[in-house]
């Protein structure tokens, strides 16, 4: 019988031709992995490129013009006057006897009461959205601020404009200080009242008084806020009068003893009627003032027409006021939380411009000085 032979030492020496064969497939399907690859990065970074180069397209978008009027109105959202803003030629450090040809070249003064660190900002921030690079440099002595600026693409860094900010004592901002004094806050929820009471805002707010209205109270003195008492003078027929004329002379001096020894921290007292009681309102401001504590009447508070939007008419009338000269403003306004809020949210734009929000406290002393 035939049998087969089985062996187990090295196999059969495979053909060269088939070696060679499967070398040329393994090149070839590599090559085409390879073209694949480069293809697709081929278009990716065709895409960048043509994405970057619409980026740097946008770089002349704002002319000479638009950009020092665009410039100019940042200098303006902070009180600071057309006439304030002059164009300065700038020499070549290189060759005296030539001037940049610069995009823009402006010397900006400031008044000694503006933080650079706040106008710095807003600049440098348009610069950079409209594709162009700044070196700031500050003098240490005086704290002037230059801004030179290059185009963001240009790696030869060549001088494209230049921005000087000038402290000057003698310039002054159209804006006046402003006192907000929050009525009427026991009528709105205890847990939004103390939202209020938490903000950064410095106002003050008149203290609720009621028995009932205790933990209002308390929640005033734990904020550290400002507070003023106010009263009305009436007479026997008011039922909202807390000093009556014919009240006996003993009472409301006992009752103003004992206001004077349990509010002891508040920076005054407004005392309001709605006819002159004369000698009786006199005697009830002289009993306090014994007492140690300040009268005001309420004649000191600006009123004003609150429209639907409150606040924007607010900010109207303050401003109004303003222009017209008047440089310390009082309000008593009520507030609702959404309306402080909202207060709270859109204050900064006449911070920006030069207005001072003070409590009442700090806005006496400021006039008294």
């Amino acid at each position: 019988m035939y049998r087969r032979k089985l062996s187990f030492g090295n196999p059969t020496p495979e053909p060269e031709s088939d070696k060679n064969h499967k070398l040329k497939l393994t090149i070839i399907t590599s090559l085409c992995a390879a073209a694949i690859i480069l293809f697709y990065f081929y278009i990716t970074l065709s895409d960048d490129s043509s994405a970057d180069k619409n980026e740097v397209s946008k770089i002349n978008t704002v002319s000479k013009e638009e950009l020092s009027k665009d410039l100019d109105s940042i200098a303006y959202t902070f009180g600071i006057h057309k006439e304030w803003i002059k164009n300065i030629s700038q020499k070549n450090k290189e060759n005296k006897s030539e001037s940049y040809n610069l995009l823009i070249s402006k010397e900006i003064g400031i008044p000694h009461d503006q933080p650079m660190i706040d106008v710095n900002f807003e600049f440098s921030n348009y610069l950079r959205r409209n594709y162009f690079k700044e070196k700031v440099t500050e003098d240490p002595k005086t704290k002037n601020i230059l801004i030179e600026i290059y185009r963001a693409i240009d790696t030869a860094d060549k001088l494209a404009g230049i921005l000087k900010f000038v402290y000057n004592d003698s310039l002054r901002r159209d804006a006046s200080d402003v006192c907000l004094i929050l009525d009427s806050i026991d009528s709105y929820p205890l847990e939004s009242v103390e939202n209020i009471l938490s903000s950064s805002e410095e106002l003050s707010v008149f203290l609720p008084l009621r028995n009932d209205k205790a933990d209002y109270q308390l929640k005033v003195m734990d904020s550290k806020k400002d507070y003023l008492l106010k009263f009305m003078i009436g007479d026997e027929d008011d039922v909202t009068a807390d000093f009556k004329s014919d009240m006996k002379e003993s009472v409301w001096k006992a009752k103003v003893k004992s206001l004077a020894m349990n509010f002891q921290n508040s920076s005054g007292i407004i005392l309001k009627s709605n006819i002159d009681f004369g000698e009786f309102e006199n005697d009830v401001r002289v009993e306090f003032e014994k007492n140690n504590m300040t009268v005001y009447k309420d004649t000191l508070f600006s009123q004003y027409k609150p429209g639907e939007q409150k606040i924007n008419s607010l900010f109207s009338d303050i401003i109004s006021r303003s222009n017209s000269g008047k440089k310390f403003l009082f309000y008593s306004v009520n507030l609702s939380p959404d309306e402080f809020n909202y207060f709270d949210q859109q204050v900064h734009q006449l911070k920006k411009l030069g207005y001072k929000f003070l409590n009442f406290k700090n806005m006496i002393k400021k006039i008294i000085i």
